[in-house]
């Protein structure tokens, strides 16, 4: 059975050790990258048997207006449930145990493999499996990727690895006025990148037209997963191709592996389409909502 943990309470070293065995681990679940993710605000379900930590749930925090959210990070596109637990869990178990610590709004992701009956609520990302050549994955590509691929390669841009500080600097100058949370987005991004590079888990990908800087792209890097975190491109890189280009020579760099490339998006449509035309495959996660904002403190919200 879960019990819920407050963070002062809960054994890094058992949690990361379930982590490991778990089927589903990724790299989101790890203590020191919800720590990051999560600026060290964060809870927990877990289930102990024996000593160890059987089955996690990590919850990450935030306040407002001084009352508790459960709010996922902008880093952490997917949580839910890792290990095995003794019982079968579903999202009504989920909302009893949370409605009894009075948050006032819940937005939570599950991850791919935690599976609920009768349920809907999904949000999807998009994957591409790696285990073929680039050669043969292009053949797969659409042809309006294909022609961008092409364009790119033929204004001589290139591509090449590139500094976190490069990415940040580009992507901080390029992407102010899209987020109406861009403080938070750009705190949260740092301090993720900051742990993913003392691990060496990361990758920054620059394009480059003339040795001038048109586009950049951020990857995390697991044994299993390739994890689009970032990205953004200027007025030269979207005329000449860039977007697909960076993407391109990451399925090359690791082509023919057992990993799989996760663009992370897919909602939009326009998003979906163009991750799509890797040849990336539409993928399903849950998601819980609940919203309990007192309406007086609606309007201040607007």
């Amino acid at each position: 059975m879960f019990r819920y943990y407050k963070h002062k309470n809960i054994d890094y070293q058992k949690w990361d050790k379930c982590i490991e065995k778990a089927e589903q681990a990724t790299l989101y679940a790890f203590s020191w990258y919800l720590d990051a993710c999560c600026m060290q605000t964060w809870d927990a379900l877990i289930e102990e048997k024996d000593g160890e930590y059987v089955a996690v749930i990590p919850l990450p925090l935030r306040t407002r207006w001084s009352l508790k959210l459960i709010s996922q990070p902008f880093f952490a596109q997917q949580l839910g449930i890792y290990g095995k637990p003794s019982s079968t869990f579903q999202i009504i178990d989920f909302e009893k145990i949370i409605t009894r610590k009075c948050f006032i709004k819940i937005t939570y992701c599950f991850n791919e493999l935690n599976e609920f009956q009768n349920y809907s609520e999904y949000r999807i990302t998009y994957q591409l499996s790696l285990a073929s050549s680039s050669e043969e994955l292009f053949n797969n590509f659409s042809s309006q990727r294909k022609r961008d691929i092409k364009k790119g390669l033929k204004a001589n841009l290139t591509v090449k690895s590139i500094s976190s500080t490069q990415f940040w600097g580009f992507y901080e100058e390029y992407l102010p006025g899209r987020l109406s949370t861009e403080k938070f987005y750009f705190e949260e991004g740092k301090q993720v990148s900051k742990v993913l590079n003392e691990r060496g888990l990361c990758s920054y990908l620059g394009v480059f037209k003339e040795d001038i800087l048109v586009s950049v792209y951020w990857f995390s890097v697991s044994k299993k997963y390739i994890t689009y975190l970032g990205g953004i491109s200027n007025e030269i890189g979207y005329k000449h191709g860039a977007s697909s280009l960076g993407f391109y020579y990451i399925i090359k760099q690791y082509d023919n592996s057992e990993r799989i490339l996760d663009f992370e998006g897919g909602n939009n449509p326009k998003i979906g389409d163009f991750f799509k035309g890797f040849g990336a495959t539409e993928t399903q996660f849950p998601t819980f909502q609940r919203n309990n904002v007192p309406d007086i403190l609606k309007l201040f919200k607007r």
